[in-house]
């Protein structure tokens, strides 16, 4: 991860090919919490940690099981013009080649019911 234009960033270390299979061997447990659960939690901090870190599906969060080990997967930025894309187990996957150096970026709106609020902040 470096430094991109909306903050911390996945950055390509090798020439990745259209169609790759990425962050595999992630070893970081997902869960899925409802939403009144995440409506729930007192703490305000730590509830924003769940809608700017994670997509929701029929108002259930996909979250990782531990905000303290988070992996790279998670610091993937927001594109229209993504060269990653999920599928519907939230792996990730190059959808056209991706160049050394170049941001890996998806479109939150294709996987996360609560895209458009991350996209527009």
């Amino acid at each position: 991860m470096k430094t991109s234009a909306h903050g911390v960033g996945v950055f390509a270390i090798r020439d990745i090919p259209a169609g790759q299979r990425l962050f595999k061997g992630d070893s970081g447990i997902i869960v899925r919490v409802p939403r009144e659960a995440v409506d729930r939690i007192a703490d305000p901090e730590l509830r924003r940690m769940y809608f700017d870190f994670c997509p929701s599906v029929d108002d259930v969060f996909i979250a990782p099981a531990d905000f303290n080990m988070l992996t790279m997967e998670w610091y993937l930025n927001h594109s229209a013009n993504p060269n990653v894309v999920a599928d519907h187990n939230m792996q990730f996957s190059s959808c056209r080649p991706i160049a050394a150096g170049e941001e890996l970026t998806t479109d939150y709106a294709s996987f996360s019911d609560h895209a458009r609020t991350l996209i527009s902040q």
